[in-house]
């Protein structure tokens, strides 16, 4: 978007300068009402050093109007826009200030310069300053990109609002951005040119015109150990599973601080929410995905290791209240231990405040977490309102596995193994103990005669 403050060239000072005046066929109209009205845009949309952006457009129509498209394309070519009037890919590519590796093994987040020109951003269309952007500002925010990147993942149901609901607030902006960046830093980099961040970044950021602006993302690499790339990531992703009903929908809606929801409605795609969580003195960003079973969702996944393994955590529901709740968490388990053998499990058990029943299923919660060598089942109640701090634990167990599932059966052979070692280092430490004494028994023989 072109705005206000933009240099009048010698070509579009000279167009200022007569607009009103007679020309040949073809050019601006010289009828005395039109010239009139000419020479007071001219006078209101021109100033010594710069157009606003109805003098700039009008400058446009006036060099087409001339025959001077060479002009316009210029202007269209040095922004990005190729003959078909669609951002070029290169251009896309360099508009988050330089290039980030969008298709390897590392993660992809926002850097300190693109949260702080969002902020930025925000506070430049937030014009009644009531700290929230209503849907008619964030449309004006978007007006130079292709719409709302947001529009087909449910926001505004995926971030925060403010009470009203009326608008989002900064700390939900930023959070939808994070989680936006995370899941599809393409996205994220294309709208970041057509924002402007290449134009107009270095000066929000508070850089010399002149420089080019720092990027706007950064690419944390994979590292030798998980361990040491999850300490530099601020954001991190949990799957949520679980059987129909079991309360994932309203886990979400905890995780953005709204409301209970009383009634049951079944999600039809995955859902998402983002919100910041504290861990250990230090903010983080924690992205839920509900995954359910309808529409086969959850299947697609399982048939993916490269999309299950994007989870940093996983998050098991299931309905303390319905007995045959946590047979689709008992047939999962196995499947994900297998699937993505270094991520941890969380089991939640919702509706705590209800009368609990027995679970069909070959064990009982409790021990089928035990025979995994995963941490027992969380124990929340949406509904009043005890979440157990499910979140920061959720968080902390992505950051710091400590529940990484385990089959019965790997962990029957890593035992068999251990006591093979053990048996080993035993028949060793006795064959030398045999060794040791014969040689002690043949000096003293020795030693007597």
């Amino acid at each position: 978007g072109v705005g206000a403050g933009v240099g009048v060239g010698a070509g579009a000072g000279e167009a200022a300068g007569s607009l009103g005046k007679t020309g040949n066929t073809g050019e601006a109209s010289t009828t005395p009402s039109t010239h009139g009205a000419h020479s007071a845009s001219a006078e209101s949309d021109t100033t010594h050093t710069a157009v606003n952006l109805d003098g700039f457009l009008f400058l446009h129509r006036l060099f087409i109007q001339r025959g001077r498209l060479e002009t316009t394309w210029t202007v269209l070519r040095r922004f990005g826009y190729d003959d078909d009037l669609s951002m070029r890919e290169e251009y896309l590519r360099a508009g988050a200030g330089g290039e980030v590796d969008t298709e390897g093994e590392g993660a992809v987040e926002l850097s300190p310069r693109g949260y702080q020109f969002l902020t930025e951003l925000f506070s430049r269309h937030d014009r009644d300053g009531d700290g929230a952007l209503s849907w008619a500002e964030l449309e004006a925010l978007f007006a130079p990109a292709p719409g709302n990147p947001w529009a087909a993942c449910g926001f505004p149901e995926t971030t925060l609002v403010n009470e009203q609901g009326t608008g989002v607030t900064l700390q939900g902006f930023l959070a939808q951005w994070a989680m936006t960046t995370l899941l599809d830093p393409g996205l994220t980099r294309a709208y970041l040119a057509h924002l402007g961040y290449a134009e107009t970044g270095a000066r929000l950021c508070g850089q010399d015109d002149a420089a080019p602006p720092a990027p706007a993302l950064k690419t944390i690499p994979a590292r030798r150990t998980r361990a040491a790339q999850l300490a530099e990531r601020d954001v991190l992703l949990c799957h949520v599973l679980g059987g129909a009903g079991s309360g994932k929908t309203a886990l979400l809606r905890a995780l953005l601080q709204r409301p209970f929801a009383p009634g049951y409605a079944p999600t039809t795609r995955p859902a998402l929410a983002v919100n910041a969580v504290d861990v250990a003195g230090r903010e983080r960003y924690l992205v839920l995905k509900e995954i359910g079973p309808f529409g086969g969702a959850d299947q697609e996944l399982l048939a993916s290791a490269r999309e299950a393994r994007r989870a940093d955590v996983f998050c098991l529901v299931y309905d303390a209240s319905d007995a045959n709740s946590f047979a689709y968490c008992a047939a999962l388990i196995p499947r994900l231990a297998a699937l993505c053998p270094l991520r941890p499990i969380l089991v939640v058990a919702t509706k705590s405040d209800c009368d609990l029943v027995p679970q069909r299923a070959p064990h009982q919660p409790d021990q089928f977490c035990r025979l995994f060598q995963l941490a027992p089942p969380l124990a929340i109640s949406l509904r009043a309102g005890q979440t157990a701090d499910v979140f920061r634990k959720l968080l902390a167990e992505a950051l710091f596995p400590r529940h990484v599932p385990v089959p019965p059966e790997r962990d029957a052979l890593r035992r068999a193994r251990q006591r093979l070692v053990l048996l080993g280092s035993l028949t060793v430490a006795s064959a030398g103990a045999v060794a040791l004494l014969s040689v002690l028994a043949v000096r003293l023989f020795r030693s007597r005669q």
